[in-house]
């Protein structure tokens, strides 16, 4: 089988782990023997039986599970990940961004790969195929199915390994042994790296079995039952064969030739195969949406997603642990997915909205997009075909959409729909008729400028350039939205001020400042700055006067939209002496006309209270010396996020690398600033977690001429060492210790 140029590469390297490691139980790294059964067995023991399937970054997940084990398994661990991005494109992955990975794991045994090394070199450049999101997305079940399948072969003895790597398809049909082999991509993968003349670069077996279905009727064959993977492969195989004289020998499925074939525009399902033909509405729909489905789809709780949608001109739904839906060959294999991820026992309507979505829906189709069930928002066009979209930070699985919005569009109260995510309404021609007539009149009915009102703003925008997960983000929401009053608490440098607008925005749904003020307290900051006083005037007396906090209540009272009171260096400030009497109202269930107080100053006998709709968000530096313990009535009355420094995380270095840090500066970066923090981490009578340094410190302002050592030297000398020689004052052995740890002498 012809491959192409730049596979060349890549196969001489899949030869040479071959060789010196599935035959050889060697390494590619180094000269020890390292893929052998004890080791497998203690990726075993401290990966897959030790799996952390809670929130967070893989790799610094994957560091704490092997931070146990001995150093030969993370050196395994790293020539794993190796092989499995042997194949990634460039498109799916940089080079960049794979060696700073592979280098990373192989580090946590203590020792390093030489740059220089061939194996990190020119082969992983560009790879030879896109895998799918999902192959990131469900790295950790595949590096399961790795270790599982390492466990096998090493129990194979020499003479039968032999044979099996001598014989494609006696391979193939013994990896289909091993447990899991038909739910993941790993066994595609490995085919073709050993067996490229008879497998192709494929990891999908829905594609495989397109192109069957697809090239059995182009070339007038019958149609067979390919019941195991295998027998799906020596299938494509054989269409390979018989379109070689045609296609050439260098024919490849993805060619935009063949790709037509096998992967065209599906036509839209005719209405009358929907709904009972000859209704006046049934006609109705048929000839305004030519034979095309109508779809109902909820934009996000409470509508929340609808101005990314709108801005970005896509419909999306979540599911996202999923992967790229294509990797599924039916519907019963997305609710069995479903199902061990959410415990659900029979998740029947979402597995049937995330197939609709990305299989039955089609280009052409329309989808109204609803908030609740009382209000339609938009309709729209679908334009393109379903994609896997994991550079959104959530709501993965997307459309193109023309849009159309219609504002004040409501639903009668007796027409209102169920909640659901996704519904195909084309059965219900009657109730999409109507929809469409209160549209018209909702369009007639309507005079509004929104010249001035501000841009929308979403998650997806909040988290550009924040190295916070989807599920932290949401978490703070939900809290601040809960609670009414969150505390992003950190050491300095992790970026609380600047996360802590982005709440803000993403709360309030827009870029809005008009709905969000902005304080330091400090130790002289008083009730009388804060909500009411009598200050000084320039002709002499005085004069009572509102502080900020009563002022933005006062606003915030005359609207509904959400309002946010953002306070830096909260626990700076006194507290009692701030709010008075009025800590009280700050609480959730305290707020409202209902509990309102009278103010101290007020010779009127005025009573304030704190509007249902204004969240307070504090900041407050864990390495603050000057404080003592946090006030106890702060503690109850606000919810706390932690925010940890980012070094080592897989964002944070692909941002770095993105900004075109160099990628062993990167790592250098990461690997100095993790060990500084372990060591303020382990000073617990003097420092602790609270003092770790953040990684906003390398967060380039974008005016910096190069990003380079002496530009990582500079922010050193000029702003990490100032604070250290303040944490380490009467200790200079340990400041000079990590100062030379971080490359400054």
């Amino acid at each position: 089988m012809a491959k192409s140029e730049r596979a060349t590469t890549i196969l001489e390297a899949s030869e040479r782990w071959r060789d010196d490691c599935l035959l050889g139980e060697g390494s590619i790294f180094t000269s020890e023997a390292l893929w052998t059964h004890p080791n497998a067995e203690s990726l075993q023991k401290y990966y897959s039986h030790n799996l952390d399937l809670g929130d967070g970054d893989f790799f610094q997940k994957f560091e704490g599970q092997l931070e146990e084990a001995p150093p030969a398994a993370a050196k395994l661990a790293a020539e794993i990940l190796w092989v499995m991005y042997l194949i990634v494109s460039k498109t799916a992955s940089s080079a960049a961004t794979k060696r700073l990975q592979i280098k990373q794991v192989f580090g946590w045994s203590g020792s390093e790969i030489a740059d220089d090394h061939w194996a990190i070199g020119t082969v992983l450049e560009k790879g030879v195929a896109h895998p799918g999101t999902g192959y990131q997305t469900h790295r950790w079940r595949e590096l399961v199915f790795f270790i599982d399948f390492l466990l096998e072969w090493t129990s194979v003895d020499p003479e039968e390994k032999s044979r099996l790597l001598s014989q494609p398809w006696a391979f193939s049909e013994w990896l289909e042994t091993i447990e899991g082999s038909s739910r993941r991509q790993l066994p595609h993968v490995l085919c073709f790296l050993l067996f490229p003349d008879s497998f192709e670069r494929i990891a999908s077996s829905k594609h495989k079995s397109m192109i069957l279905e697809s090239f059995q009727k182009e070339l007038s064959a019958a149609p067979k039952d390919y019941s195991s993977r295998t027998d799906l492969d020596r299938g494509v195989l054989e269409v390979r064969e018989a379109l070689t004289e045609a296609y050439g020998p260098k024919l490849d499925f993805y060619d935009s030739e063949l790709k037509a074939i096998w992967r065209p525009a599906q036509k839209p399902l005719p209405v009358q195969d929907e709904i009972s033909d000859g209704t006046e509405d049934a006609q109705w729909l048929e000839k305004r949406f030519s034979g095309h489905r109508v779809w109902l789809l909820a934009a996000g709780e409470g509508g929340r997603l609808w101005p990314d949608m709108e801005k970005a001109g896509i419909a999306a739904i979540g599911w996202d642990y999923l992967g790229d839906i294509e990797h599924y060959e039916n519907r019963d294999q997305v609710t069995k997915a479903i199902a061990e991820e959410s415990g659900k026992a029979n998740p029947t309507n979402d597995s049937l909205a995330v197939w609709e979505f990305a299989r039955v829906m089609e280009p052409g189709d329309v989808i109204l997009a609803k908030k609740g069930s009382d209000t339609l928002l938009a309709h729209g066009i679908v334009t393109g075909p379903y994609a896997f979209d994991d550079g959104r930070p959530e709501y993965h699985h997307t459309r193109t959409v023309d849009w159309t919005p219609v504002p004040n569009w409501q639903i009668p109260e007796d027409q209102r729909p169920a909640i659901k995510t996704l519904t195909d309404f084309t059965k219900y021609p009657s109730w999409v008729r109507a929809a469409f007539s209160w549209a018209d009149a909702s369009s007639e009915s309507t005079d509004r400028d929104d010249g001035d009102s501000p841009a929308s703003y979403t998650v997806e925008d909040a988290l550009a350039g924040v190295f916070l997960t989807k599920p932290d983000f949401q978490e703070i929401l939900d809290s601040l939205a809960r609670r009414k009053n969150l505390i992003l608490e950190g050491p300095p440098g992790v970026g609380k001020t600047f996360i802590a607008r982005r709440i803000a925005w993403a709360l309030i749904g827009a870029k809005s400042p008009r709905n969000v003020e902005f304080v330091q307290f400090h130790q002289s900051y008083a009730y009388e700055d804060f909500i009411q006083g009598f200050r000084p005037k320039a002709d002499g007396g005085f004069e009572l006067r509102d502080g900020v906090f009563l002022q933005f209540c006062r606003k915030a009272s005359e609207s509904d939209e959400p309002h946010v009171f953002i306070i830096d260096e909260i626990n700076r400030g006194n507290l009692s002496r701030i709010f008075g009497e009025l800590m009280m109202l700050i609480e959730a269930d305290k707020r409202g006309r209902a509990h309102q107080m009278r103010l101290t100053y007020s010779p009127t006998g005025e009573r304030f209270f704190v509007p249902e709709n204004v969240h307070l968000l504090g900041m407050m530096n864990t390495a603050d010396r000057s404080l003592a313990m946090v006030d106890y009535a702060l503690r109850r009355r606000f919810a706390f996020f932690p925010l940890k420094p980012a070094f080592g995380s897989e964002s944070f270095s692909a941002f770095l690398l993105e900004k075109g840090v160099d990628e062993n500066l990167v790592r250098s970066i990461d690997q100095r600033f993790r060990t500084l923090n372990q060591s303020i981490r382990e000073d617990a009578q003097n420092l602790g977690p609270g003092f770790q340094v953040g990684h906003s410190y390398f967060v380039p302002s974008g005016e910096e001429t190069a990003l380079d050592e002496q530009w990582y030297r500079s922010i050193v000398r000029t702003q990490i060492l100032p604070l250290l020689r303040e944490y380490w004052f009467d200790r200079p052995q340990v400041l000079a210790k990590n100062a030379e740890a971080l490359g400054i002498t």
